[in-house]
């Protein structure tokens, strides 16, 4: 049997930047709810309405983000939530429609009620598997502990904001996108409409349309919407994506042994990927030959080298983030700016010398 569609909440990223984020909505009028920290180490502020809500999560200074991932979605629009209060049976009828999960996740925040008061919100996830939808995360979410969430001081908004009245999702594919929500909800719920699929959730709804009808629907919308539709006419395909890095222990396990972007990705930030993974490569190969085909000692050695280089390598292109990822109309003149100033020999050794390499390789007999 199919769960019923209702909005539990909607999710916004704000990764490492919750407090710009509370700041801007509360200058649009929403009533953001104190500072929540989760039991896996995210942190979070809602907008509480009358049966949903919009949550803000990010990452605080010097969290982890390995068990979450923010990091790996862009800034924004991050998660749709459906509302349940018997998860198991989600659960069974999402598997049963042969959808793809992630194992059911339980966690806890504290809740101040005032007066030295605190107790523990908690709540069971169930997750569509990573990749089972390609515009963030669809889950459901089951709160064992209502009345800590949608309490009355956080229901009033200066804007007057009752509820979520909709959701959209712009799709190249709206039957295939369209197909997730069939086979969760069943097929009554989800119907046709204009460029697309409209699937009724409560009282709301949740729309999944081509370019050409939000277009249609936001061309006159004002703000930047026009300049953004237009931009969608030169594009082959829209998406949004992170800079990432990859950071290990150790590169390898048994006879396991991992080199390149696998071991330790510097990002487009820093380049220098192929020829990285080239000099890994050659390092490994030295000192297998060296160690007489003992892994564990050709392992051992080849990190001892590599690993603290290229931890050294992913702090330089760390540094340079605000520079190649500018947030302001002036970053990106002085940004492109320096990068054909690049072509004049003094400027490269000037901006290039914090990454310059001065690694020296050994010299093995092969």
């Amino acid at each position: 049997m199919h769960p019923t569609p209702v909005w539990d909440h909607v999710v916004i990223n704000t990764q490492d930047r919750t407090d710009e984020a509370v700041a801007a909505f509360e200058k649009l009028g929403f009533t953001m709810t104190p500072r929540g920290y989760h039991s896996m180490g995210s942190i979070n502020n809602l907008a509480i309405f009358g049966t949903d809500y919009l949550e803000l999560i990010g990452i605080p200074p010097g969290g982890n983000d390995e068990r979450l991932g923010l990091f790996r979605f862009p800034r924004g629009l991050n998660g749709l939530v459906f509302g349940t209060d018997a998860s198991h049976e989600v659960a069974a009828a999402a598997e049963a429609a042969g959808l793809p999960l992630q194992p059911p996740r339980e966690f806890s925040r504290p809740v101040d009620l005032g007066g030295g008061v605190m107790e523990d919100a908690k709540f069971r996830t169930i997750n569509l598997a990573a990749g089972a939808v390609d515009y963030g995360r669809v889950y459901f979410c089951h709160h064992y502990t209502r009345h800590l969430v949608w309490r009355d001081e956080w229901r009033r908004h200066r804007n007057g904001a009752l509820g979520i009245a909709r959701a959209m999702i712009i799709s190249s594919d709206a039957d295939k996108t369209a197909e997730v929500y069939r086979k969760l909800f069943g097929n009554e719920m989800v119907s046709r409409v204009a460029g697309g699929f409209t699937l009724a959730v409560g009282l709301s709804r949740l729309d999944g349309v081509d370019e050409g009808e939000a277009r249609k629907q936001f061309g006159d919308a004002g703000w930047e919407c026009p300049q953004m539709l237009d931009a969608l006419d030169d594009a082959d395909d829209l998406y949004f994506d992170v800079v990432s890095q990859i950071k290990m222990d150790h590169w390898s396990r048994g006879r396991v042994g991992l080199i390149g972007d696998a071991a330790g990705c510097i990002s487009l930030l820093g380049g220098e990927g192929t020829g990285l993974a080239m000099t890994e490569a050659y390092v490994l190969a030295g000192e297998l030959d060296r160690a007489r085909g003992d892994h564990r000692e050709a392992f051992e050695a080849y990190e001892a080298l590599m690993h603290p280089f290229v931890a050294s390598k992913q702090a330089g292109a760390a540094r340079f983030v605000g520079f190649f990822a500018t947030r302001t109309k002036f970053g990106l003149w002085l940004r492109n700016i320096v990068m054909r100033a690049m072509n004049v020999g003094p400027v490269l050794r000037l901006v290039a010398g914090d990454i310059r390499d001065d690694l020296e390789l050994p010299q093995y007999a092969i």
